[in-house]
């Protein structure tokens, strides 16, 4: 995402703080936090939406091939959940159609964990299903190595912001940074390229 940023502004350095939880931008002294969410917490900081993804279940073939292929919710439920907790959560899993209709669904999760890096390679390693943005499996979807289940029950679109502090006193690369954000064409597959 930020690659043809700092090519077109070589001047520009980049400190990045990479997490899976919401930090606070006053005292981490971020000047703009990339966050997907489908509402912000905080009233008082400002925000664009300049993209979104979408979040999938998804499980490896050797893993299905072991187990079933899910073909409706209860076939689901049957399976082993890996769970990001800061997302998703411990009791239940949140299902939104394409067409916006929500499910919800308890379950106990198997595997337990709290980053996007960890869920990717405990699903990779046939160990369950997860939900995972497109955007970060976009290879493996590519190549058949994971595969996306029930598309028809889960496909949620999840903005992402880019959100700062205050407009006043704005520092010349956050605004720089905020206008190619806002300017630049997103998408699922290209966004990990970029």
């Amino acid at each position: 995402m930020l690659g043809s940023f700092l090519q077109r502004y070589p001047e520009i350095q980049l400190d990045l703080i990479e997490s899976d939880s919401y930090s606070n931008l006053i005292d981490s002294r971020c000047d703009v936090a990339i966050r997907a969410s489908s509402s912000l917490e905080d009233s008082s900081l400002h925000a664009i939406q300049f993209a979104h993804f979408t979040d999938c279940l998804c499980a490896t073939p050797e893993y299905l091939a072991a187990n079933s292929h899910p073909t409706t919710i209860e076939d689901l439920l049957k399976l082993d959940w890996i769970t990001h907790e800061v997302v998703h959560g411990t009791k239940q899993i949140t299902l939104t159609s394409p067409k916006g209709q929500v499910t919800k669904v308890n379950k106990e999760p198997r595997i337990v964990v709290r980053n996007t890096h960890s869920l990717k390679a405990l699903v990779k390693n046939n160990l369950g299903f997860g939900i995972l943005p497109t955007f970060v499996i976009q290879k493996e979807l590519s190549s058949g190595s994971l595969l996306r289940l029930l598309p028809e029950i889960h496909s949620k679109p999840i903005p992402l912001y880019a959100v700062y502090q205050s407009k006043m006193h704005m520092p010349k690369r956050v605004r720089l940074l905020l206008d190619y954000l806002k300017t630049t064409k997103w998408s699922d597959e290209t966004r990990g390229q970029k």
